[in-house]
């Protein structure tokens, strides 16, 4: 599965080769003589025909536009050829009318590529939006050109998925991350003598090998020590067990 980041926007994302360009980027992406379609679906006329006049007149884009979806499947429209763009206005994704609306687009045809559009930019809704079958969500902060460059990828047969949706995601994870435990000096009172030895030298950013040499032993005994210190640590690799280790020597020193 394509997918594309939506914080910067590449040189040619669907096809074609060259710079994107703001007045004849209809001219990438797709064959020449058949622009992208894009099928517009939202019920606030100014948002939807304003979208449709950027699509069309910007970026040469053949665009149908509908205020519903029950409008749009009365319409004689080949789903399967273009891309739903499904604004979400005031809505929520969770809303029953929303999801019967997805639905509705995927009875009439399975291969629909539909793309949410909506104001909020968290994970979760990015989430949920392809969990329901989406191809992408674009959040309404994003700016016309990454807009075009989505739709694109979309049309190419690739997932689009905002990039503020990982920065959530990641600080999100870094945050719940647990911290060590600030009792350290305490725990390391568990220690044998031969792991101390150990400890000592892991402190210093000495590697297993050498550690093993120095201490005349089996590398793989000192990994077992090694092991040992770190849980004792409650580090999750051995590199934030040697800076552990570091700072738990600098706290005694002090």
């Amino acid at each position: 599965m394509q997918a594309f980041l939506g914080s910067s926007v590449p040189a040619c994302v669907a096809g074609g080769s060259g710079n994107v360009d703001e007045g004849n980027s209809g001219n990438t992406g797709g064959s020449s003589d058949q622009p992208p379609f894009i099928v517009i679906v939202d019920n606030r006329t100014l948002s939807r025909e304003g979208m449709a006049h950027l699509l069309e007149s910007c970026h040469r884009f053949r665009v149908f536009a509908a205020a519903s979806v029950t409008e749009l499947l009365q319409g004689e429209i080949d789903l399967q050829e273009g891309v739903v763009l499904l604004s979400l206005g005031s809505r929520e994704l969770g809303d029953a009318e929303v999801r019967n609306d997805i639905g509705l687009l995927s009875q009439a045809n399975a291969a629909v590529r539909v793309v949410i559009v909506g104001d909020r930019e968290d994970s979760h809704q990015v989430g949920e939006a392809l969990v329901l079958g989406a191809r992408g969500y674009i959040p309404t902060t994003l700016t016309a050109r990454v807009v075009v460059e989505a739709l694109r990828l979309v049309q190419a047969g690739g997932t689009f998925v905002p990039a503020c949706a990982f920065s959530e995601a990641l600080t999100q994870r870094r945050t719940e991350r647990p911290e060590p435990s600030s009792n350290t000096a305490f725990n390391l009172s568990g220690l044998t003598p031969r792991q101390r030895e150990v400890f000592d030298l892991l402190r210093r950013g000495k590697p297993n090998k050498i550690i093993a040499y120095e201490l005349a032993m089996c590398e793989s005994t000192v990994k077992v020590h090694v092991r040992q210190i770190m849980r004792k640590l409650q580090a999750n690799n051995r590199t934030q067990a040697a800076f552990l280790a570091a700072r738990v020597a600098d706290q005694s020193a002090a």
